[in-house]
Parts: structure tokens; sequence; C-alpha cells
């Protein structure tokens, strides 16, 4: 369905108004994390989706004697009344499995300043095991890395930056484990692992120049690339 849409917008076939490649990224991501948040009746069985907050639920109950914490990241499908979405069914898969609700937060429900220090002091001392959030909310000037274990890639940002924004959010000094786990969750054979394929490319890149380590007559300007 993608591809025709695609040959359709390429050819001229329909009009900018009724659909175009912004529209269909747009649903193309969507579809790679989980197929209900394009169609709500679909199956999410196995979805990218399922996967992660399985993985989540899994780690939360191996590290129960540290109370270490995992940080979900995800761009899409934020929580909208009456529909289908990301975050919502993150924390009801959870809490259905037995997970505290207290121990779930998503870092937009803290909207005043005092709030997010609050919730970050709790997420330092292991009482909130599993945060969720965007990059723009959780990836930029958050300080929560005392017992982050885990950052899930639930879905790919748009910069290289906004990586090293999220990952750096438990990979920084003042984290009490020595290593942690950074995963990217990826549906095979869809836009979802085009684009990480893109932002791997243009990481190697801006390396590259930084080191040095890689001189070259001419240079491809891979921000254009997406």
């Amino acid at each position: 369905d993608f591809i025709l849409r695609a040959e359709a917008i390429r050819t001229g076939r329909v009009k900018p108004e009724e659909d175009n490649m912004l529209k269909l990224t747009g649903e193309a991501r969507l579809m790679a994390i989980d197929p209900r948040l394009i169609r709500p009746d679909a199956d999410g069985t196995g979805s990218k989706l399922s996967v992660c907050i399985e993985d989540v639920y899994q780690v939360w109950k191996d590290t129960a004697a540290s109370a270490s914490t995992q940080l979900v990241f995800c761009d899409v499908g934020t929580p909208k009344a009456g529909k289908f979405n990301v975050y919502d069914e993150i924390r009801n898969v959870l809490l259905a499995k037995g997970v505290p609700e207290s121990e779930i937060a998503f870092v937009h429900d803290a909207t005043s300043e005092a709030q997010r220090q609050e919730l970050f002091e709790r997420t330092r001392q292991g009482k909130v095991r599993i945060l969720i959030g965007s990059t723009s909310k959780l990836g930029t000037g958050v300080n929560v890395q005392n017992k982050v274990i885990s950052i899930d890639h639930l879905d790919c940002p748009w910069k290289p930056s906004d990586i090293t924004q999220r990952n750096g959010r438990g990979v920084r000094q003042g984290n009490e484990n020595p290593e942690i786990m950074i995963k990217q969750f990826v549906a095979k054979g869809t836009f979802d692992a085009y684009l990480w394929q893109i932002q791997e490319q243009k990481l190697r890149y801006i390396t590259q120049i930084l080191t040095g380590k890689h001189i070259a007559r001419s240079c491809e300007d891979v921000d254009e690339t997406v």
C-alpha cells in the first residue's frame, strides 16, 4: 500500500492535499511501531511495540533488587484521548503484568518545573523505574542517570544529535551502573529500518569529520538525505 501510494505521489496521480510524502512517511513510521496506530482494529501481536513492552517488563523484573530504571523514547504515538497510542499501551500492558503504577511515569505529565524536578528525583532514587517520553521532553537537560540501566529507542529520531541526546541521559557520570543497555527497536523491512540506516550513515560521517580519520576530495551533504 505504501509503495503504491509513493508511486502515485511521485507520478502526480494524486493531489498534494490528498496525499503527499510527508503524510506517507509519517504513517509509515507509525505502522512500523504498531499497525493499531493506523488501524485500531488491527492485530498488534508481534509488533515492535509489543516486543518493546515485553523487554521492558523483563528488565524491570531482572533489576528489581537494584531498583534500576529504564528510559523509553518515542516521538510519535503520544497520548490522544479516545485513540490507541504508544504511551498508554505501554503503561496499560505493564500494569496488567503487575508493575506498580507508581513506578511508571510519562515525562509530559509533569507540566511545571517543580513537578519535573520532583519526577526526576523519584527517578534518580529508583522510585520511578520506567520513564517514558519524547526526545524534546526527556532528551535534553534531564539528569536522571543515577540508576539508568537501559535506554530504549522505540522510534528513530530525525537527527543524529537527537540520538546522542537520548543516549546521554544514561551514558554519563553519576550512573551507578558501570555498563548500560542501549536498544534500538527496528521492524525489519519497514521505513523505520531505512531511517536507522540513514542515521548510522550520518553519525559515521560526523565522526569521521570530528576525528579526522577520513579525508575525501568531495563529500555528500547527508543531512539532505532525509
